[in-house]
């Protein structure tokens, strides 16, 4: 199993599916559903990576940057997830998982700050066994399988947002376009100058 080392490279991977929404500075100009798409796509990849990865010393640095995404795409995912009553209800959900297993995340050096976001102790994880970390967060463990399950339903919720306020946005648009049309139709056969009887020439 190769090692990803570059960060970045590997955030942009999570955020495949909107690799703007990974950068705070492109973030506070997007719509909240587009954000919360994005995000809940992200946070799904990095369970299942962290559900099906292989926890040994030669995989640390990777354990660590995948650990550290699926704090920072959890945190992102919490600015948005609330902004729409069904994703609210799994959000809600989501959140109930990483509570009832703050003890063990705990203990690989993830906390719950009282914000409600996670937080990553750096010293405190990669002092970890990755067999301890991987006890945690690998294989069956319900919090990845819970986090993708959830994850996969905000993503939906989200998505159907979007879609919505897109074909929302096109009507009103089209209806805009009509009634300009109609508008300068009107102000045409107004003006004497534009249309008179002797500037229409039919013919036979």
């Amino acid at each position: 199993m190769s090692t990803i080392t570059n960060y970045d490279y590997l955030l942009r991977n999570y955020y495949s599916s909107n690799r703007l929404a990974r950068k705070s500075y492109n973030r506070v100009n997007m719509k909240s559903s587009e954000l919360a798409s994005a995000d809940s796509a992200a946070i799904k990849k990095v369970a299942k990576t962290l559900k099906d990865m292989e926890y040994n010393s030669d995989n640390g640095v990777s354990i660590y940057n995948n650990v550290k995404a699926f704090v920072d795409t959890y945190n992102n995912l919490s600015e948005n997830a609330d902004k729409d009553p069904t994703m609210s209800k799994y959000w809600k959900r989501l959140k109930k998982v990483i509570k009832d297993n703050s003890s063990d995340l705990e203990d690989i050096g993830i906390s719950i700050k009282s914000s409600g976001k996670l937080e990553v102790d750096k010293t405190k994880l990669v002092s970890c066994s990755p067999a301890k970390v991987g006890k945690v967060l690998s294989g069956d463990n319900t919090i990845t399988k819970s986090v993708m399950d959830y994850a996969a339903r905000i993503q939906r919720s989200a998505k159907a947002l979007v879609n919505s306020k897109n074909t929302s946005m096109e009507k009103n648009s089209s209806a805009s376009s009509i009634q300009n049309n109609t508008q300068a139709f009107t102000s045409l056969l107004a003006d004497p100058e534009i249309v008179s009887p002797t500037s229409i020439n039919i013919r036979a």
